[in-house]
């Protein structure tokens, strides 16, 4: 096996997962201690967070960043069209706060972070750039900012999801689950 073949990756996506996780419970404290208006319900009815907008924005700026964002293609959920209306300007600036506060502590992680505070042109700009549809041929990252939203929701358990496909096989995948008592 080629083990040293995607060291690099797998070590960035360890950290992004951790540094992912973290962020996802700072938000999940936020939203079971306080009633707030974080989230948001999808077209089909199920639910999208601060967290899932903020863990998907926060993993395509880092992996951009590390391997350049022309060679980066990431399939992910979620997309901006929810934070782009008009009533969703708290949501949006929830978003931007989230994201660099987590990015701000990028270097804990191992991670070199933005020099200076993100625009909210440039958060939307890295959600959206996870619009890849994959294939057969290629490298794709595929990201599940918060696998089991619903269980978010309500304090319970929940995973950030993480993969890397490379020409249709799995090749690196990492998991951060959290586990409530």
């Amino acid at each position: 096996m080629e083990d040293d073949k995607y060291a690099k990756e797998l070590d960035v996506a360890v950290r992004v997962v951790h540094m992912a996780c973290a962020l996802c419970q700072r938000v999940q404290e936020g939203l079971v201690s306080a009633s707030t208006d974080q989230v948001k319900s999808k077209d089909d009815d199920s639910p999208v967070t601060v967290a899932d907008w903020s863990v998907q924005a926060t993993v395509s700026w880092i992996l951009s960043e590390f391997f350049g964002s022309q060679n980066v293609s990431i399939i992910a959920e979620e997309d901006v069209q929810a934070l782009s209306k008009a009533d969703s300007v708290g949501l949006l600036q929830a978003v931007v706060n989230t994201v660099n506060e987590c990015l701000a502590g990028a270097p804990k992680y191992g991670l070199k972070g933005p020099s200076e505070a993100l625009l909210t042109s440039q958060i939307l700009e890295a959600i959206s750039r996870c619009n890849s549809i994959g294939g057969p041929k290629g490298r794709h990252w595929v990201l599940d900012p918060v696998d089991g939203t619903l269980g978010f929701v309500r304090g319970d358990q929940y995973a950030v999801a993480l993969a890397l496909i490379e020409d249709g096989k799995v090749v690196i995948g990492v998991l951060g689950a959290l586990i409530t008592q």
